[in-house]
């Protein structure tokens, strides 16, 4: 049998089961995901390496166009950076850590992102020097800062994005419960850096 063919089947596998109950209810974003990996059987990792048969398994929420991480990587430049823009752009967003900043932001590269109503931001790729510049303005588009990463970093934490599984969910709660139902997979294969940027 392929690793193809044992992915079909380890997934029609799961697909049968109907709507199974979260395996993390504490883990908000990784929860469907983690469920997943749990019924393959596969250990949660951070590895470099693809968690399944070769393949990097991302899931999300069936009818949700809410973006997906493929993978995460600590700015190249300065030293320190998540640390630095968290503090410097975050904002206490949870009443119960009130001693803790965070910053979500969903950037892109072809236009600026507002974030929490004070800044703009927006990835900019310098193919030249192979960096990519996350530029911070204000609302007046006055330059505040920019970060960047190096293009080798970027290709060394996208490795294990050449072969994708995408599996989708439909989800419901049941007495206070979530449940899934893993109801469709694609495969992405062939990843190239270039196209990424």
């Amino acid at each position: 049998m392929t690793k193809k063919e044992t992915i079909k089947k380890d997934f029609h596998k799961i697909k049968e089961l109907g709507f199974v109950e979260c395996t993390r209810p504490n883990n908000r974003d990784g929860g469907i995901g983690n469920t997943y990996e749990d019924l393959l059987g596969v250990q949660e990792n951070n590895l470099k390496e693809p968690d399944y048969l070769g393949y990097e398994i991302k899931s999300k929420r069936e009818y949700n166009s809410s973006y997906i991480s493929l993978f995460s990587k600590a700015p190249s430049y300065p030293k320190g950076a998540n640390s630095y823009l968290r503090e410097t752009f975050g904002e206490i967003r949870d009443p119960n850590h009130p001693e803790k900043k965070k910053l979500y932001a969903s950037v892109f590269g072809h236009r600026y992102s507002i974030v929490y109503q004070k800044y703009k931001m927006k990835l900019k790729v310098d193919r030249e020097n192979k960096k990519l510049f996350l530029i911070i303005k204000d609302l007046e588009d006055n330059f505040m800062e920019s970060v960047y990463w190096t293009f080798e970093h970027l290709k060394k934490a996208s490795i294990k994005m050449k072969s994708l599984k995408l599996v989708l969910a439909e989800t419901k709660k049941e007495n206070n419960i979530i449940k899934y139902h893993f109801n469709k997979a694609e495969l992405y294969e062939n990843f190239l850096f270039d196209n990424l940027l």
